[in-house]
Parts: C-alpha cells; sequence; structure tokens
C-alpha cells in the first residue's frame, strides 16, 4: 500500500501490502511477485532500500511512463498515479493483484517497457500478459476505447494491437477475462451496442510468442464520437512474463509422472510425458535393482516375486513377469 506521495504506508513498524509477494496468483498461476511503486519517475521495489538504480526481476529490466500523446517522447512521468480499486470483494490473492494500479490522465499514454527478455527462459520465446483491472468511477460506458498495444523491439514482428470497451471497469470480479478483440471497431459500432461486445470486455491481454529482447506496452485511449476525451484513464496493474514452456511434477500411486509442454499462439506444439512406468522399470530403476538384489533362489520362487514387485509399482495394468532362463540357472 502506498500513501499520496507513493511511499509505502507502515503499520504499528510493519509494512502494509496490497498484495503480499510469493502469494499465488495470476492467470498462470505464479507466486514471484514484486510491489513495485514510483518516485522521482523511475520504478522502485517496495521493502527495499531506495535507489536509483533500474528495477530488475529475475534479469528483465522494467520501466513504467507516462506522457501526453500530442507530446510524444515517452520521458514525462509525473502524471501517473496510485490508486486502489474499491469495487473488490474477498480477500483472495487474485483479487488483491488488482487492489492498486497506476493511472494516467486522459490524455495520456502508459508505456511499459520490458528489457533483457532474451536471458528469460533460455532466450526461449515468452509470453508477456499485462494486467488492466481499474476502478474506472466516472465512465463513459459504450463510447470509450482503450488501445493496449504490444511493440517488439528490433524486429519484424508486427504490433499485436487489443481494444478493451469494458463497461463495468475492467475490475476484476473473481474471474480473468482475456481481452480479444484485435481490430479496433467504429465510433458507429460502440454507440449501436445493444450489449456489450464480450470480445471487448476483460482484464488482462496477453501478448504471445515474444522473441525480441525488448517488449513495449502502450496503452491509450481513442477517440470516439466526441470532441473530448473519454473520462476513462488508462490503467496498469500488473505485468507477468511467463517462458512460452511449462513442467509439471504429480505425485501418482505409481510414482512421479512429468508432463512438458511447449505452446504456440495459444496452442499446444510440442508435449512431452513422462509416466512413473518410465522411471520405475528403467534399467536403472527400482524393479531391476530389486530383481537384481535376491540371492539364490527357485525359478518358481523368483517369478512370485518378481510378479508381486511388478504388481507393487504399477497396479493399475494386468503385470506378467517372464522368466528367460541364461546358459545356467542356479537351482
Amino acid at each position: 500500500m502506498l500513501d499520496e506521495n507513493n511511499q509505502p504506508v507502515y503499520e504499528n513498524d510493519k509494512q502494509v501490502f496490497d498484495f503480499i509477494p510469493h502469494e499465488t496468483a495470476g492467470v498462470v498461476a505464479d507466486n514471484d511477485w514484486t510491489n513495485l511503486y514510483i518516485k522521482n519517475n523511475g520504478l522502485h521495489v517496495v521493502g527495499e532500500n531506495y535507489t536509483n538504480d533500474p528495477v530488475t526481476h529475475d534479469g528483465i529490466g522494467i520501466s513504467l511512463v507516462a506522457y501526453d500523446t500530442a507530446v510524444g517522447d515517452g520521458t514525462q512521468n509525473s502524471s501517473l498515479m496510485p490508486k486502489d480499486d474499491a469495487q473488490l470483494d474477498g480477500d483472495t490473492s487474485n483479487s488483491k493483484l488488482f487492489n492498486a494500479y497506476y493511472a494516467a490522465q486522459q490524455q495520456q499514454e502508459i508505456k511499459l517497457t520490458l528489457t533483457n527478455l532474451d536471458s528469460f527462459a533460455d532466450s526461449a520465446p515468452c509470453d508477456v500478459y499485462v494486467y488492466l483491472g481499474g476502478d474506472q468511477q466516472n465512465t463513459d460506458t459504450y463510447n470509450y476505447l482503450f488501445d493496449v498495444c504490444g511493440h517488439q523491439v528490433g524486429g519484424d514482428t508486427p504490433d499485436q494491437h487489443y481494444y478493451l470497451n469494458d463497461w463495468t471497469g475492467s475490475h476484476f470480479d473473481g474471474d480473468y477475462r482475456r481481452v480479444k478483440r484485435e481490430t479496433a471497431p467504429t465510433a458507429a459500432e460502440l454507440l449501436s451496442q445493444v450489449a456489450p461486445d464480450m470480445s471487448l470486455v476483460g482484464n488482462y491481454v496477453v501478448f504471445r510468442c515474444v522473441s525480441s529482447s525488448t517488449c513495449e506496452v502502450r496503452i491509450r485511449n481513442l477517440f470516439t464520437d466526441t470532441n473530448q476525451w473519454p473520462l476513462n484513464l488508462p490503467v496498469i496493474t500488473a505485468v507477468q512474463v511467463v517462458a512460452g514452456v511449462g513442467l509439471a511434477r504429480v505425485i501418482t500411486a505409481r510414482g512421479v509422472l512429468l508432463c512438458w509442454v511447449r505452446m504456440e499462439a495459444e496452442l499446444i506444439a510440442d508435449c512431452v510425458v513422462i509416466p512413473a512406468s518410465a522411471w520405475n522399470f528403467h534399467p536403472q530403476g527400482a524393479f531391476c535393482s530389486e530383481a537384481c538384489s535376491a540371492e539364490v533362489e527357485t525359478q518358481a520362487a523368483a517369478l512370485r516375486r518378481l510378479n508381486l514387485l511388478a504388481l507393487a509399482l504399477d497396479p493399475s495394468p494386468v503385470s506378467y513377469t517372464h522368466l528367460t532362463p541364461p546358459t545356467s540357472y542356479p537351482m
């Protein structure tokens, strides 16, 4: 929690957090979050000694500015305002992620810059999630439009645009909703809506397969049918960088199950599953190790022991053990 001067708030000598680092939250559940605040036109980590050093997290550089779109130099930062979302209910980590956010003036553009992305996840392409929940108490409902643009610096990847027009203010009400609209509706389309266009509704966007070292995300208001700026304020709540690959480890009745997945354009591009039986019956696994550890025994005793061992390691399928006599079998 920050005060009106963007300073951390303390109660009983303990710092008060809107969101506690290491709580699990996000569309991609993660507990590697960091609270940031703005002071002297720069981002700083809440709870750490104040420095002028650029903020980095997991090697990724982060900067946040706001500037008048008429100026466009990306240096004016005095108008970013810390705000709280009073509409939220509950005390879950996901709702607390949206409790505090930064807002710019109506005529301003927010620019989030992420650098050194190629140092993340062994230079594999990553996905950038940008959370946009805000308490738009003074809203123009259907006649405003946010343009959220993702730009990969130094490459030939086309810019990605998403367009947000959420009548409820894009705040978090317990559900993550992704903004999916990639083409800007006209003012006439917005004004003719009888009900919200659900492709324009949401509280986060995701830019897939970011492969450049630097990625810029710009959030701004678009003009609609009037000659005045909409009442709605461009906002940003949080950002999450996710590797395009994932690994899950599950303890099952038969042992450890591993699943590795690589995503591209929201589709599974590669998938590898290593079942527990691959570990259990590997030449260096539990079955072979135990099978070779017994002292001299009869063939019938060995067959019974190995059948029970196979059943203990892998109870779901029917297990059959066959003994192949060596050139000489001890009796």
